[in-house]
C-alpha cells in the first residue's frame, strides 16, 4: 500500500512541474488535441457533427504520433481534419489566409455557427450547445417507409437466372435493402429476396447484388430499393442482367437505369409507393455520378430560436498557434441549406468514417488513455468559467499528462493521472467517477483535530470517540491523509473534509488493520469494511425542541413538509438553530420566513455565452432565486451551524443568510464550490464532473475557493470529542442565551 501512495506522489510531481523538453511525439499529440477541441466545438459543419469523435480520437492520435517533424505533422493534421472541416488551414508563418465561402449559386444559404450556453450535452437541462442554422424538421413522420420500384416483363426469360445490381451507400448508422420479386401468371409470387439477412450498411460506395431464378410461369420481375424510419441511402444506378445459356451475363435495358432522367423533382420511370419518402436528387454526393437520395425529407426550422443574441461574424477567421511552428486557421461560420453545410466534404468524410468504424476503446490501450486526456482537457479549456480565479497552467497539464502516458501507465496509474488533472482546475465539484470501482467503507468517521486524525463516530466496538489514529492498513496516517488530500480538487477546507471521507473508502472487502492511541497507549484493531453509508455524527433528532424554548432543526435531515407544521412555533420561539453542516433537504423556503423584505439579488449565478474557443466568454446568462416573503416571519434569535462539508446548494442557502444578515453563522468556512455541475463523458467509460456556471457572492465578489465564512469560528478540540460534546451547538446556545 505504501507503494500505492508513492506512485501517486510521483505522478503528482510529473503533472505539476513546468513543461520539460518536449519530444516530437508529444508535440504531435498536443497539436492534434488542440485541433480536436477547435473543430469539435466550434467548426459547425455537418461532417464534424456526424463523426464518432471517440473513435476518431483513438485513430487520429495513433496516426499523428509517429510524425517525424512539423512538416509531416501538418500533412497528417490536414488529412485528418479536412474531411470534417473542409475550410481549415494549417501553415507555418502564422499569416491569416483568405478563406472564401463556397462559390454556389444559391440565394437561400444561411450562416451556420455554434453557440454554447455552458457545455451542452446529454442529461443536462441547464447547459445547452446548438449549431444555429442546422435545426432541421422532417416534412413527414419518420416512421414511414421509403421505397421506389419498377417492373420488367420476363415471359421471354422464364427458367433463366437473373441478377439485380445496384451501386449504393448509406449514411452512418443507416441501413437499406435492395429487393426483387417474381410475379407469376396465377397472381402468386415466385422468387422473392429483400436482403433482410444482409442489409446494406456500407458508408462507402459498394455494389450490392440479388441473384435468383425466374420461374417457368413468370410474368414480370418487380424490383426496387427500400428503407424505413430515419435511415438514409444513396444509389447511383440499378442494373438488371440475365444469364445466357453459355453462362455469360447479358444486360437488359430497364428504364432510367442510371438515375439521371428527371421530370422536375420526379424520378422518371420509377414508381414511388404511396405514403413513402420520395427519391430526391442527391446534393453533391460524388463528382462523377447522378446519385439519388432516399430518406426523410427535411427543411430548416423557420424562425429558429438562438440561445443568445451574440454570434461570430460571417467572415471571421479564428487562428491559434498549435506548436512552435504550426498555426491553425478556420472560419467560425459556414453556409448551409436544408441539405448540407458547404463546402460539402461528404465523400472524404465517408472514407474517414469507414476507416475509424472498427476502432475499439479500451482503458488499457494507450490511445484510449490519450483520448481521455484530450476530451477532459478541451472540455475544461473551452467551458470552465473560473480560469481567472485559479492558479494553474492548464497548457502544462496537457503536455505533461500526454508525456506521462507515453512512458506507459497501467489502469491504476492512469486513474491517478486523471485525478491530478481534475485537481489542477481547482473545483470542489471536480471529481473522477469510474463505474468499475466499488468502494466499501470503514464503519468510522474521522476529523482532523489538533493536527491529529481523530475518531468522531464509530459503529465498531474496538474504536471509541477521541481515539487518535496513527496507521491504517500499514500506512502512516499523516502520509495517507496528505496523499488523499492531493487527489481532491478545490479549496483547502474542502480538500481536508473530503480526504477525511476518503480515509474510510477501501476497495477490499477484507479487514483493515488500524493502529490508534487511547490514554497514551497504542492499540490495534482489525475492522471490517462494508456498506456503512448512513453513518453520521448526528446526535439529536432532526427537529428537537430544546430547553429554554430553543428549536434545533437539522436541514440535512428535515424536509420542508416536516418543518411546516411547526413553523409557527419556530417563529415564536426564543431561539432557533438551523444545522447546515451537510446538504439541505429541499427546504430553502426557510429563507423566505427569515426575510423582512423581498429578495432583489439577481446576478449571483452566471452561465457563460460561448462562441469563441479558449474560454473567451462574450456575455453571461444571469440566474437568481428572487425569493418572496413568507409567513409566519421568524422573529426568534437565529443561528446557523456550518462547516466545510456544506457545498453547492448548501452554500446558495447560506449566501442569503450572509448577504441579508438574517442570522449568526457559527462554524467554519464552507466548501467554496457552487453552481450546477457539468458532466464530461470520457472515451474509456469514466466520467468527470466540473462546475459549469460561475457563482459569486451576492455583492459580486468571489465565492469560488473561498466559501461562506462564519461570523463566529469554531475549532474542535480533542477533549470535547472524547466527552461527546458538540462545540458548534454549544456556541449557538451560548449566543442565543446571550441575546435574551
Amino acid at each position: 500500500m505504501l507503494k500505492h501512495i508513492t506512485l501517486h506522489l510521483i505522478l503528482f510531481f510529473c503533472v505539476s512541474t513546468t513543461i520539460f523538453a518536449q519530444p516530437q511525439r508529444v508535440t504531435n499529440l498536443v497539436s492534434f488535441a488542440k485541433t480536436y477541441g477547435y473543430v469539435r466545438y466550434f467548426y459547425p459543419s455537418d461532417e464534424a457533427s456526424a463523426v464518432n469523435w471517440e473513435q476518431f480520437l483513438v485513430y487520429g492520435s495513433k496516426t499523428v504520433e509517429q510524425a517525424k517533424n512539423d512538416e509531416e505533422l501538418t500533412i497528417l493534421l490536414a488529412d485528418l481534419f479536412e474531411p470534417l472541416a473542409p475550410q481549415i488551414v494549417f501553415n507555418f508563418d502564422g499569416s491569416t489566409p483568405q478563406i472564401s465561402p463556397p462559390k454556389m449559386n444559391k440565394a437561400d444559404l444561411i450562416p451556420v455557427y455554434w453557440q454554447h450556453l455552458g457545455l451542452g450535452g446529454k442529461n443536462s437541462n441547464v447547459y445547452k450547445s446548438k449549431r444555429v442554422g442546422r435545426t432541421l424538421i422532417e416534412k413527414m413522420s419518420a416512421d414511414r417507409m421509403g421505397n421506389f420500384m419498377q417492373s420488367f416483363p420476363v415471359k421471354n426469360h422464364q427458367n433463366k437466372t437473373f441478377r439485380l445490381l445496384a451501386l449504393t451507400k448509406v449514411s452512418s448508422g443507416s441501413m437499406a435493402q435492395l429487393w426483387a420479386r417474381v410475379d407469376l401468371a396465377n397472381g402468386q409470387s415466385g422468387f422473392f429476396d429483400n436482403m433482410s439477412d444482409r442489409p446494406i450498411q456500407n458508408t462507402d460506395w459498394v455494389e450490392v447484388e440479388i441473384q435468383g431464378k425466374i420461374d417457368s410461369t413468370a410474368e414480370q420481375l418487380v424490383f426496387g430499393l427500400m428503407l424505413s424510419g430515419s435511415n438514409e441511402v444513396h444509389v447511383d444506378y440499378i442494373r438488371l442482367e440475365i444469364q445466357s445459356d453459355n453462362g455469360t451475363w447479358q444486360k437488359v435495358n430497364i428504364n432510367n437505369s442510371e438515375m439521371d432522367d428527371w421530370n422536375g423533382d420526379t424520378l422518371d420511370h420509377w414508381i414511388v409507393a404511396k405514403g413513402t419518402y420520395k427519391p430526391q436528387k442527391a446534393q453533391d454526393v460524388c463528382d462523377d455520378c447522378n446519385a439519388v437520395y432516399l430518406g426523410p425529407e427535411y427543411s430548416l426550422m423557420p424562425q429558429e430560436q438562438k440561445l443568445f443574441s451574440t454570434a461570430p461574424k460571417k467572415d471571421e477567421i479564428f487562428s491559434s498557434q498549435l506548436s512552435e511552428q504550426i498555426h491553425l486557421h478556420m472560419p467560425l461560420v459556414v453556409l448551409g441549406d436544408e441539405h448540407h453545410t458547404y463546402p460539402n466534404a461528404t465523400e472524404r468524410a465517408s472514407k474517414l468514417f469507414s476507416d475509424i468504424q472498427n476502432v475499439q476503446l479500451n482503458i488499457e490501450n494507450k490511445y484510449t488513455q490519450i483520448s481521455d486526456v484530450i476530451v477532459l482537457w478541451n472540455s475544461i479549456q473551452h467551458f470552465y468559467p473560473y480560469f481567472d480565479q485559479i492558479d494553474n497552467e492548464w497548457n502544462s497539464a496537457l503536455v505533461n499528462s500526454l508525456n506521462s502516458i507515453e512512458q506507459g501507465l497501467n489502469i491504476e496509474q492512469f486513474e491517478g493521472l486523471l485525478k491530478h488533472m481534475v485537481v489542477g482546475f481547482q473545483d470542489g465539484h471536480g471529481r473522477l467517477y469510474n463505474p468499475r470501482n466499488n468502494d466499501l467503507l470503514l464503519p468510522i468517521l474521522f476529523d482532523f483535530v489538533e493536527d491529529k486524525i481523530v475518531v468522531t463516530k464509530s459503529s465498531t466496538p474496538e474504536l471509541k470517540l477521541g481515539d487518535v489514529i496513527t496507521k491504517i492498513d500499514g500506512n502512516e496516517v499523516n502520509a495517507l491523509f496528505s496523499q488523499k488530500m492531493s487527489l481532491v480538487s478545490g479549496s483547502p477546507q474542502w480538500k481536508r473534509s473530503q480526504a477525511l471521507k476518503h480515509l474510510r473508502m477501501w476497495q477490499s472487502g477484507s479487514n483493515v488493520e488500524i493502529v490508534f492511541q487511547r490514554n497514551e497507549k497504542q492499540h490495534l484493531a482489525s475492522v471490517q469494511t462494508g456498506m456503512y453509508y448512513q453513518l453520521t455524527d448526528d446526535v439529536l433528532p432532526p427537529i428537537t425542541h430544546l430547553k429554554d424554548d430553543v428549536f434545533y432543526v437539522d436541514l440535512d435531515r428535515a424536509s420542508m413538509p416536516e418543518i411546516a407544521p411547526i413553523m409557527q412555533n419556530i417563529a415564536n420561539a426564543k431561539g432557533v438553530i438551523f444545522d447546515l453542516r451537510g446538504y439541505p433537504k429541499g427546504n430553502h423556503k426557510i429563507i423566505s420566513h427569515l426575510l423582512s423584505k423581498p429578495d432583489t439579488s439577481d446576478k449571483w449565478m452566471k452561465i457563460p455565452h460561448i462562441i469563441y474557443p479558449d474560454h473567451k466568454f462574450t456575455e453571461w446568462d444571469n440566474g437568481n432565486w428572487l425569493l418572496p416573503l413568507a409567513k409566519p416571519h421568524i422573529e426568534s434569535k437565529v443561528v446557523f451551524l456550518t462547516n466545510a462539508k456544506a457545498v453547492s446548494y448548501s452554500e446558495s442557502f447560506l449566501s442569503f443568510i450572509k448577504h441579508y444578515k438574517l442570522a449568526t453563522i457559527v462554524g467554519e468556512a464552507t466548501a467554496g464550490a457552487n453552481g450546477n455541475i457539468n458532466l464530461i463523458y470520457l472515451p474509456s467509460g469514466m466520467q468527470v464532473v466540473f462546475t459549469g456556471m460561475r457563482v459569486s457572492k451576492h455583492d459580486g465578489s468571489q465565492h469560488h475557493l473561498i466559501g461562506v465564512k462564519p461570523d463566529v469560528e469554531i475549532t474542535r478540540t480533542l477533549q470535547a470529542i472524547k466527552d461527546g460534546r458538540d462545540e458548534y451547538l454549544e456556541k449557538a446556545l451560548e449566543i442565543i442565551a446571550g441575546s435574551l
